[in-house]
This record gives structure tokens, C-alpha cells and sequence, in this order.
């Protein structure tokens, strides 16, 4: 630190240094700030090969510093240390960290310039109205991490408070996970004599614990309280991110579980539709959801950022972002970003004869329709994406199509 904070100036300057001295950690500057200022990415891994990616973000709110701080000390310490924990973890990993997702904010003011004092930049990661959202958002897209831990500061109480983000519209496994680290985080305070408790959750999807969580990756927030000394703070933070990176080395496994299967929770659930989508807070809930979205007005950047595959004409549910795109694009969701018309499934036909049907055939998922096999492979060069139901004709039995 340099007086009490470290500056935007020295910020650079210090990453900069921490990268030339060690090859495992690479620093970039891929978006700059609503003022013009950059932001930082730093990478973190003496892996090689494809390795799952663990997320650190800070400074949502530019006056929430410690944690900053505490992010800056942790890439330093990372960067050098032979602890075997420490270590086994960089070499099974890769640890991406914006430090600073708010330069225009700090030291002082907890917004972005420029924004409404009664928004708050921890509500806007379906929206991205903001660079700061874009840039997390955007590195989300990129590096797919399979936890994201959000780091922040609170001014009304004296206790830690960690937090594990929860979305009715998520699969459960990713909260039991995140769960986990929460409580590690707070077995650690009350060892130490720190007053803690969880932070209560917040169902509002655009928060970015929940927003990532749609994504596939666990999210935990951390509120540390900013009622002691500044030193105190940081040093408070420092300990807990050491706590953080020991329970990560232990449970790497157990998030890579998770992540995956939430991505094939939601790709199943789309593929069988059937799973009613509540859209928090509104309490609509979409039974059947759709098979896709067709006639947007328009195709907004956001859809860009998060990773949505598709256009203006028709965006199919059955793709990664399958959990963001109702949010999104429902007539009745709050937090929609252009018009769109939800696409039903189709009411499937009877079965036919079975003796006017070819030797297989199948039933088609987006138009209900049955085609022989021969044709769905003709058209669609053996893409079985759709299919829901295939019948042999010789003997009439249902078959699995995969």
C-alpha cells in the first residue's frame, strides 16, 4: 500500500512488477472504465494444459477498498509462494482476478460515475448498462470460471459476513458447494473471535453471485466489515482470501463436479422441458418453457457479452446460456433487454401405423412432426438435437435416440 490505499497509478505499476518477476502471472487490461481507466485482469497458474478457472472479483463498489487491497496482496502472494497448498492449487488451476472492477468509484464513492445514487452496480449484470459490468460479464464468457467470489465491504455491522448464492432458476448442487465455502469462511471467524453470520440472500438475479450461478459457476459473496481501522480491514481480508485459497486447493474437485453438472442439469432440462422456469422476483413462473425465442426487435451487445448464441430471428434454448435467456428475452420478465416472442413446444402427433412408417423413425422436437430417419439425416447431416421419440418398426419397440 502506498499512504492508505494503493492508487489507480501505483496499481499498475505494482501488477506490472508482480509479472515480470514471475512467470505464472500474466496482467492485461482487456476494458477501460465509464472514465476512461483501465482495468485489470490478472492471471494466475503454473498449469499448462486445460485447467478449471477459479474467478476473484473487487471493487464492484469503489468504496468498499480492503478488499482491493487484500486481492492485490493475494496476486503478490500468489506470484511467490512455495506453500504446498498454495502451489498444488496454481498447478491444477488457473486463478483469474479483477482486482478492480470500479476505478472511477474509488477511494470514495460506492457507484460508477455517472450513475443514479439510488442504483447499484451489483443489480446490473443482466442489464451491462456499464463498462464495470460488461468487463466481469465479459471475462465470465471467456475464462468459464467454476466459482466466482465477489469481495466486498460492510459499513453497518462489525461481523463477516460470507454469503452463497441461491436462484431457484439454478441447479441446487452449485448452492450445496458454495454453501460449503461459506462455512469454512465462518468456522475460521469464530476460531479467531470475529462476530459472523451468513449475509442474507438476495434473490435479485442481475447480482453477480446469482448471475454466475446461472452461468454454471458457484457464487459466494464476502462482506467484511469496514467499522475497524483500515490496516484492520485489509488484514482481515488477506486472512479470509487465505482461508478461500486453502479451501479451493481441497475442494477444486468438488466445484468441477458441480459446474459440470449444472451444465448438463440445464441442457437436460431443456432438452426434456421439463422443468417450470420461475422468473424471480415477478413470480411467473414459465411451464413448459420454451423451446427457443423468436422475432427480437433488436440484438443488444449484452446478449453478446454473456455468451448467447442466435439472432434477431431465433434464439434456441439449448445452448449454455439456457438459464439467462428467459431473464433476458421473456415478455414477462423484468429484466428483459429487447422484445421477443416465446416459442411453446410443439404439441406432438400421434404415433402413426406402424405399417406405413419406414424401418426407423423419429418424432421431431421443434415441430412435433415424425420423419424417417433417412430424411432428419438428409437435412440436418445426423444432428439429433431435437429428436424425441424413434421407433422401430420390425418389432415396434420404442428406441433411444442420442
Amino acid at each position: 500500500m502506498t499512504g492508505t490505499w494503493t492508487t489507480i497509478a501505483y496499481e499498475a505499476q505494482f501488477l506490472a512488477a508482480v509479472a515480470a518477476d514471475s512467470d505464472r502471472v500474466t496482467v492485461t487490461a482487456p476494458a477501460t472504465s465509464t472514465t476512461g481507466l483501465p482495468m485489470h485482469r490478472v492471471d494466475i497458474t503454473t498449469a499448462t494444459g486445460n485447467v478449471p478457472t477459479i474467478m476473484f472479483v473487487g471493487l464492484q463498489h469503489g468504496n468498499e477498498n480492503a478488499g482491493r487491497e487484500g486481492l492485490l496482496t493475494l496476486i503478490r502472494d500468489l506470484a511467490v509462494t512455495t506453500d504446498s497448498a498454495w502451489v498444488s492449487l496454481l498447478d491444477r488451476a488457473r486463478i483469474v482476478v479483477l482486482p478492480n472492477t470500479n476505478p472511477g468509484g474509488f477511494p470514495d464513492h460506492r457507484n460508477i460515475p455517472g450513475q443514479p445514487t439510488s442504483e447499484n452496480p451489483n443489480r446490473q449484470h443482466l442489464s451491462l448498462e456499464y463498462a464495470e459490468q460488461r468487463f466481469i460479464q465479459q471475462t465470465i464468457t471467456d475464462v468459464s470460471p467454476v466459482i466466482v467470489i465477489d469481495c466486498h465491504e460492510d459499513p453497518n455491522t462489525e461481523k463477516l459476513r460470507p454469503q452463497a448464492a441461491m436462484s431457484n432458476a439454478a441447479y441446487a448442487g452449485l448452492y450445496a458447494t458454495g454453501l460449503q465455502l461459506a462455512w469454512a469462511i465462518r468456522d475460521w471467524a469464530s476460531s479467531n473471535g470475529i462476530p459472523n453470520e451468513f449475509y442474507g440472500n438476495v434473490t435479485h438475479p442481475g447480482l453477480l453471485t446469482q448471475t454466475a450461478q446461472l452461468r454454471h459457476a458457484v457464487g459466494v459473496l464476502i462482506e467484511v466489515s469496514k467499522q475497524p481501522s483500515d490496516a484492520e480491514r485489509v488484514t482481515t481480508y488477506s486472512n479470509v482470501l487465505g482461508v478461500v485459497i486453502g479451501w479451493l486447493d481441497g475442494h477444486l474437485s468438488d466445484l468441477v463436479t458441480a459446474s459440470a453438472a449444472s451444465r448438463a442439469w440445464a441442457a437436460g432440462n431443456v432438452t426434456e422441458r421439463d422443468f417450470p422456469f420461475p422468473l424471480a422476483p415477478t413470480g411467473v413462473t414459465i411451464n413448459p418453457p420454451p423451446i427457443s425465442y423468436r422475432n427480437l426487435a433488436a440484438w443488444p451487445v449484452n446478449l453478446d457479452v454473456l455468451g448467447i448464441d442466435g439472432s434477431t430471428t431465433e434464439v434456441l434454448m439449448l445452448q449454455d446460456g439456457a438459464l439467462l435467456i428467459p431473464y433476458l428475452l421473456d415478455p414477462d420478465s423484468q429484466y428483459k433487454i429487447t422484445t421477443a416472442t416465446r416459442n411453446a413446444p410443439p404439441v406432438p402427433q400421434p404415433a402413426p401405423e406402424q405399417s406405413v412408417v419406414p424401418e426407423l423413425w423419429v418424432r421431431g422436437k421443434r415441430d412435433g412432426v415424425v420423419h424417417p430417419v433417412a430424411e432428419i439425416i438428409h437435412k440436418r447431416q445426423g444432428e439429433l438435437l431435437w429428436v424425441t421419440e424413434a421407433w422401430r418398426k420390425a418389432d415396434g419397440v420404442q428406441v433411444k435416440v442420442r
